[in-house]
């Protein structure tokens, strides 16, 4: 096998070196168990997507030299997690005296400790979200610190417990319409606690392409802030209905959109800037089309003008999110109050046409898909067919 000439040799190695600076694998065993070094192609578009300065081998140097200098400039992680609530320390470069301090969910200020160059907690702090903020001269910089479990919560003083993992839509009986709802679900809940079990689990509760061509994996749905219309209790519309063969997701959301049609919009304190922008993406979306990408400029950037939304559509996904977010909080109570947990699966991403991707293009990289490489269920490997969230980009939202 020829040698390659010492140049290509040192421009590979400092893409290779660009990469890992970068937190981009260059070599992976997959699972098949072999041993592949990821192209030199693939290393080029995906630095360039994650912000980097290249386009080829040929500028990885000095696209490298640019990353470094420009990397770090924050002395705070945009994000830090405490598992079980235990803050690692953190280093700090500043200069002159610096003050930190850790704004709890609950709105306690806890101060901090910045010496010898290390930011401390001593105290573990409650499970949650919180704001941690370190000020020095002529600088103040923010980090949202997540503070989660390393284990799933169990009943105190229980060895063990049993559930049952299920897909919503599938949970069906004689009461049921095209697919299950939340009442379906509670009806399970209360079946598996009669039984002494204490948990369930379900596929993704997220919105999906339901109209033709319907698209309903859960694992590539509209969005991951929202829930599906689908799941509904519709109350005294309900009608029960006769399925046989697959689950059909078109019928579902027509009896859906049949219930809710002629409901007024929710009053204005139930609705909040991000549903408002949904609901006007899903009333775009009915006039101008599924992929938002072919969309005129302005309402492709996030601006649709009113006459480019369709508005008995938007009025249907605000009034089908408020009660999604009702329903799902009376079930919770419900639970809570039976000590009974209730797991939700997560889609890893979104589907390239859905709202995440369109309300915020910069936070995915466009032109690059997610997948799995070989395994022996599937040996030519998987295309998931949507975006990576870019990680940077992930910590600053």
């Amino acid at each position: 096998m020829p040698r390659r000439p010492a140049s290509v040799t040192a421009q590979l190695r400092a893409l290779r070196s660009l990469a890992r600076s970068m937190g981009v694998q260059t070599r992976y065993t997959d699972g098949l168990g072999t041993r592949v070094s990821v192209a030199p192609e693939t290393l080029v578009r995906i630095c360039a997507a994650m912000g980097a300065t290249v386009t080829g081998p040929h500028d990885a140097a000095q696209a490298l030299r640019g990353y470094r200098a420009t990397a770090n400039t924050d002395t705070l992680p945009p994000v830090i997690v405490a598992w079980d609530g235990v803050l690692p320390s953190i280093p700090v470069a500043i200069h002159g005296a610096g003050h930190a301090q850790l704004q709890r969910s609950d709105g306690e200020i806890v101060l901090v400790d910045v010496s010898n160059g290390t930011l401390r907690i001593a105290a573990p702090i409650p499970l949650g979200y919180h704001e941690l903020v370190l000020e020095s001269p002529g600088k103040r910089e923010v980090a949202t610190v997540i503070a989660a479990p390393t284990a799933s919560w169990h009943p105190f003083g229980s060895r063990c417990s049993w559930g049952l993992g299920a897909q919503l839509s599938a949970l069906r009986s004689r009461r049921s319409r095209a697919v299950g709802d939340l009442r379906d679900l509670r009806s399970m809940c209360d079946w598996i606690g009669d039984r002494g079990g204490d948990l369930i689990t379900v596929l993704p509760l997220l919105p999906t392409f339901n109209d033709a061509p319907a698209e309903p994996s859960p694992y590539s749905p509209v969005s991951r802030l929202f829930w599906s219309e689908l799941i509904l209790d519709l109350g005294d519309a309900h009608r029960p209905a006769v399925v046989s063969g697959t689950l059909d997701v078109t019928a579902a959301a027509a009896e859906v959109a049949k219930a809710l049609a002629g409901q007024s919009t929710p009053d204005v304190s139930l609705l909040d800037e991000e549903l408002i922008h949904y609901a006007r993406f899903r009333g775009a979306q009915a006039r101008l089309g599924r992929n938002w990408r072919v969309w005129p400029r302005d309402a492709r950037n996030g601006k649709p003008r009113r006459e480019d939304v369709d508005e008995s559509v938007e009025r249907f996904h605000l009034v089908a999110q408020t009660m999604a977010r009702q329903q799902l909080g009376e079930l919770r109570a419900a639970l809570d109050r039976k000590r009974f947990r209730l797991g939700l699966d997560l889609a890893v991403g979104v589907h390239p046409d859905g709202y995440d991707p369109w309300s915020r293009q910069s936070l995915f990289a466009d032109g690059i898909s997610v997948g799995a490489p070989p395994d022996t269920g599937f040996p030519s490997g998987q295309n998931w067919g949507f975006s990576p969230v870019l990680p940077a980009s992930s910590r600053r939202d």
